[in-house]
C-alpha cells in the first residue's frame, strides 16, 4: 500500500461501475458525432471537443492512463483550433492532460502544462479565482513528485491560503488542497503538521461524503503513514 492509494469496497465497487457505465455512453456519443464531424457547426464541434475530454477524465479514474492521454490529447488539439491558445476550455484540457501525464511519471510535460495552466488562469480570471487555485494546486502535486518539496510546499500554502478565504475551509477543494500539502510535508518529514491536516480533511471528507467515500478512504490510509511515520503504529491501525 501506498499513500493516495486506498478505494473501499462497495464505494469503490460502485464508483467504478458508473465509470463504466459512463465511458460506454460517452464513446458511443463521440462515436456518432464523429460521423458528421466534417459538416458540423461550431457549436456542435465544442460540444464534441468537451465530450472527448470528459471521457479523458473517465478513462483516467479507471486507470486506463494512455487512452485517457490520447483523448485529452485530441480534446487539446481541437480546441486549440476552435478557441484559440488562451481560451478557458483549452486551458482546462492543458490542465486535464498535465494530470494524466503526472499519473504516468511524465513530469517534466506535465510540470509545463501546469504551469501554462496556472499563468492562463492568473491572466484572465486572476489569482483568487477557484479555477486558478486549482491550478496551483496541481502544480504543486507536480513539483512535490519532483522532489522539488520547498517550491511544491510554498504553491500549496498559497492554494491552500486562497481557498479558504475563496471558498471556505469546509469546501471540497479547500480540502483536497489540504490533502496535497499535508503529502508534501509528508515527504520532508514535516509529520505533526501533516498530521493535523489529514486529521481535518478526514473529518472533513466524513462529514461532506460519507465514511465509505474513496477519497474519504484515502484520506485515512494517508494518515495512517503519518503516523506510523511517528512510530504511533497501534493508533494507525
Amino acid at each position: 500500500m501506498y499513500r493516495g492509494d486506498t478505494e473501499g469496497g462497495t464505494e469503490r465497487d460502485k464508483t467504478n461501475g458508473l465509470l463504466l457505465h459512463a465511458r460506454k455512453v460517452l464513446g458511443l456519443i463521440i462515436q456518432e458525432r464523429e460521423a458528421t464531424l466534417d459538416r458540423a457547426g461550431a457549436d456542435e464541434t465544442l460540444w464534441y471537443l468537451v465530450l472527448v475530454d470528459k471521457l479523458g477524465l473517465v478513462l483516467e479514474r479507471q486507470g486506463r492512463y494512455e487512452e485517457a492521454e490520447a483523448m485529452h490529447r485530441r480534446a487539446l488539439e481541437g480546441s486549440e483550433k476552435a478557441l484559440g491558445v488562451q481560451h478557458p476550455d483549452t486551458l482546462t484540457s492543458v490542465s486535464n492532460l498535465g494530470s494524466v501525464l503526472e499519473r504516468q511519471g511524465k513530469y517534466r510535460e506535465a510540470k509545463a502544462l501546469q504551469k501554462r495552466a496556472l499563468k492562463g488562469r492568473v491572466m484572465d480570471l486572476g489569482e483568487e479565482h477557484p479555477y486558478t487555485l486549482i491550478s496551483m494546486s496541481k502544480l504543486g502535486s507536480v513539483l512535490s513528485r519532483q522532489g522539488k518539496y520547498e517550491k511544491a510546499e510554498a504553491m500549496h500554502r498559497r492554494a491552500l491560503e486562497g481557498s479558504k478565504k475563496v471558498l471556505g475551509e469546509e469546501h471540497l477543494v479547500t480540502v483536497t488542497t489540504m490533502t496535497n500539502l499535508a503529502s508534501t510535508l509528508w515527504s520532508t518529514r514535516q509529520w505533526k503538521e501533516a498530521e493535523d491536516m489529514e486529521v481535518r480533511a478526514m473529518e472533513t471528507r466524513q462529514r461532506v461524503l460519507g465514511h465509505e467515500h474513496s477519497d474519504t478512504l484515502t484520506v485515512i490510509n494517508n494518515l495512517a503513514f503519518t503516523l506510523k511515520s511517528q512510530s504511533r503504529n497501534r493508533e494507525a491501525i
